[in-house]
């Protein structure tokens, strides 16, 4: 495709544009336009408007001659600024002085003006079309409010203005073309805009971003509040000329560099024979950057301490349930509590995370469901589980006016600072799920229907909460503090201590599998190769804030949010890619390395359903995008055979979700299981070898629309040993 198409034309402009950059460079990129148009350059010539940044000064070099009708001062002007003057004389022109650059700007200007129009030559109406936020000065008004206008346009959403600017003292409305409501609205920065369902509002002065959600894409709308519109040189001559430049004959017949990639008449054998192994060898290089931090499994002995929720472990004060069952869900093990209030289990891999299900047959506690974590470090290990007894609960949902259906789960926490010693007062929590009976907050005597905020001791209550990741959001005196993710088991209650812990530094490098037919039909070496990825639109769940790229390929996942037992969410909204939600662990963290996103191509799932559904003896079912779809990625430990491994996901209630469809081999290194078509909700996931020892068991969150990556054996990550990308993490 030409590089005029829409998405490598808003690249351009939305590193020009919107960024604050040099106004030369904004004309300079006017020219390179053309010039690519001209040549009828590719989008893969150029990685990223970068490249065609570094691309134009090689042409407009040549243009004073390559068109003799230039005027002499237009010639100067463009020679002094990249031709062979401007090469000579780099040490002088770095000490130019506004002026100097006003200079060449007036005859840059002068250039656009009268050089390239009324040109008998090529039309750019078609291909050079000019910004909203570049031919507007602002957004369109009406009684001194801003309006954004949503359509349809070829199936996505267009969005006029493309840049909002507001000022404090007006509002924003919406309205809509091709659409029966406006698409849902998610804000960067809710401390500068407001958004009430009909209006936006300015909060304070500052930039930030309107992000609007259409047909399961993301649209990014910037938004400058109580600034000037930025006003750019080129402003006045876009709207007034630009839709009428023609493009000059000496452009099309352009010489050069550049022009010789699309000319291979004197291209040797041996020139073309060396190109290939080359690209080969660069090809085989970029991929050793990216490792696994896999090794064989290490086993540990784990015990649960179940104990009444008057017990305080800070105090040493531990009352203790003897005689009930705690069940490994997942895994079909279970044992009961001892005098101690200890169950035993052996063996567990080191890593894994499950959740275990506290019930009594007599009848004494609410049936109870906490995720707990078997961690690598340490030689004993105790996860404590509170639970609450039966009577006590049913008094709590008497004094509240609450009625808790068992399909649903319900949850009591306690707020605590980031190392767990002390209980948060003052706080008000939000659960986003808005059928959801709560927050309900207690004193020391239990709860009080008319507190708005948690007490003395932090402690706080949802019932009749949906099952699947619950977002939870914290703040103090109106401001945001800090949110979490954390599982919600159907017909279960939870009690939980939160630590809330923020500004935990962690990058993400981003990079894409290839396409489905590449890993189901490729040849071992490259059915599981991965490209880096410049950028993509990532969402840290809970606190629902884009993460910002700190490089090319590199995001910051330094946020607002907390860990949930050392564990974070992150949702993948991008064009290009599938929506995925995967989760990171602090304890998969190595030194020299930093945490790959792997992505995966739009379409994948359904390529793979398709293509494996032919070849299957599975039951013949429809792919349903709508639902929720799981792919586990198993790195092969020492001595696994990828032939006699089994994967199986089960649900909340045990149940074992149809056989997941495989595709890998030993020699490759890496197993996929896909599974199809599920239900929203918390799943666990266990790894087992043919003589039944477990590899891996972890829990995964699986929603609507999206596709839940999980990775077990080994976690993907980028190497970082080499000087170029180590300053990156």
């Amino acid at each position: 495709m030409p590089i005029t198409h829409e998405v490598e034309r808003n690249k351009v402009y939305r590193y020009m544009a919107i960024s604050k950059i040099n106004r030369s460079f904004y004309i300079q990129a006017l020219l390179g336009i053309v010039w690519a148009s001209a040549v009828n350059a590719q989008s893969g010539d150029f990685k990223n408007s970068s490249d065609l940044l570094r691309a134009i000064p090689k042409s407009a070099g040549n243009l004073p001659e390559s068109d003799p009708t230039l005027s002499r001062e237009a010639k100067v002007a463009i020679n002094d600024r990249y031709g062979m003057n401007a090469k000579r004389d780099k040490a002088a022109s770095s000490l130019a002085d506004h002026s100097e650059e006003d200079a060449i700007l007036a005859e840059a200007e002068r250039l656009l003006h009268n050089e390239l129009l009324d040109r008998p030559s090529t039309s750019l109406a078609s291909k050079l079309i000019v910004p909203a936020s570049i031919a507007s000065s602002g957004s369109q008004a009406i009684n001194g409010d801003s309006v954004i206008h949503l359509s349809i346009v070829g199936g996505r959403l267009q969005m006029q203005p493309s840049v909002l600017n507001l000022s404090l003292s007006n509002e924003a409305s919406v309205t809509i073309q091709g659409l029966t409501a406006v698409p849902q609205v998610f804000l960067r920065d809710a401390s500068k805009l407001q958004w009430d369902g009909k209006r936006f509002r300015g909060l304070s002065q500052g930039k930030t971003e309107i992000f609007f959600v259409y047909a399961n894409e993301m649209y990014i709308l910037p938004v400058r509040v109580g600034e000037a519109p930025a006003k750019d040189l080129v402003a006045d001559l876009s709207s007034q000329h630009l839709s009428s430049l023609k493009l000059p004959d000496s452009f099309a017949q352009m010489p050069g560099d550049i022009s010789a990639l699309h000319n291979s008449a004197d291209l040797s054998i041996a020139e073309a024979s060396l190109q290939v192994h080359r690209t080969k060898d660069n090809e085989e290089a970029a991929q050793k950057h990216f490792v696994y931090s896999s090794e064989a499994p290490t086993y540990k002995d784990t015990a649960v301490q179940v104990m009444d929720v008057r017990s305080e472990p800070r105090e040493g004060k531990i009352f203790p349930l003897a005689g009930v069952t705690v069940q490994l869900m997942g895994l079909g093990i279970a044992a009961k509590t001892d005098a101690t209030g200890i169950a035993r289990f052996a063996d567990l891999p080191a890593g894994s995370r499950l959740w275990a299900v506290v019930a009594d047959e007599e009848g004494r506690i609410v049936p109870t469901a906490n995720e707990i974590v078997v961690s690598a470090k340490g030689k004993a290990q105790v996860q404590r589980v509170r639970t609450m007894a039966y009577q006590t609960y049913v008094s709590y949902l008497n004094i509240l006016g609450a009625n808790q259906n068992w399909s649903n789960g319900s949850l009591c926490a306690r707020v605590m600072d980031s190392k767990g010693a002390q209980t948060l007062d003052g706080l008000n929590v939000q659960i986003n799920d808005e059928n959801a009976d709560g927050p309900y907050y207690f004193s020391d005597h239990g709860p009080q229907p008319g507190q708005k905020q948690t007490g003395a001791n932090g402690r706080f209550c949802f019932f009749n909460v949906k099952p699947g990741l619950a977002e939870i959001s914290f703040f103090q005196g109106g401001n945001f503090e800090t949110a979490l993710t954390l599982p919600i088991f159907p017909g279960a209650h939870s009690e939980e201590d939160l630590p809330l812990s923020t500004g935990r530094s962690s990058n993400l490098y981003l990079a894409a599998f290839g396409s489905a037919m590449d890993q189901l039909t490729g040849e071992d070496k490259v059915a599981n190769n991965l490209e880096s990825v410049v950028t993509a639109n990532v969402i840290s769940v809970g606190e629902n804030l884009v993460l910002p790229g700190t490089s090319e390929n590199v995001l910051s996942n330094l946020s607002q949010r907390s860990e949930f037992k050392g564990r974070t969410y992150t949702l993948v909204q991008t064009a290009e890619f599938e929506n995925t939600l995967q989760s990171f662990d602090r304890d998969s963290l190595e030194p020299k390395q930093m945490p790959v996103l792997p992505l995966l191509p739009r379409g994948f799932v359904e390529d793979v359903f398709n293509e494996l559904n032919q070849e299957s003896d599975h039951a013949s079912i429809a792919f349903d995008p709508a639902m929720g779809q799981l792919v586990v990625m198993h790195k092969l430990l020492a001595k696994e055979d990828a032939s006699k491994l089994t994967i199986t996901v089960l649900d909340a209630y045990g149940k074992t979700i149809d056989q997941g469809w495989y595709f890998g081999s030993s020699s490759q290194g890496l197993v996929k299981a896909v599974f199809f078509n599920m239900q929203p909700g918390i799943y666990s996931v266990k790894v087992q070898a043919q003589d039944g020892s477990l590899s891996a068991v972890d829990t995964v969150a699986v929603d609507f629309w999206t596709t839940a990556v999980l990775q077990t054996g080994g976690n993907l990550q980028y190497d970082l040993s080499t000087p170029e990308v180590a300053d990156q993490n």
